[in-house]
């Protein structure tokens, strides 16, 4: 499923160039969409707003945007 960039990003023209920028800070981007559920509380890297670590919305082909496949170690955490 795409969704726009602008939920995630602010865009700014000057001239011919265009930059995209976060609407808000990264730490708290996941929850435009995400509800802060009682399952999300007890996921640490949600808690810490360290989910861009192990999740890319971007470019991800894995499960649940993962950077890696489930069960690999990733920047010393163990995805679950």
């Amino acid at each position: 499923m795409a969704i726009s960039c602008t939920v995630c990003h602010v865009a700014k023209t000057q001239g011919d160039m265009t930059t995209l920028n976060l609407a808000m800070p990264k730490e708290q981007i996941c929850f435009a969409c995400h509800e802060k559920s009682a399952a999300l509380q007890q996921h640490v890297p949600a808690v810490r707003g360290t989910c861009v670590e192990c999740h890319d919305s971007h470019s991800s082909n894995q499960r649940m945007l993962l950077l890696e496949a489930r069960g690999r170690q990733l920047s010393g955490l163990k995805a679950k």
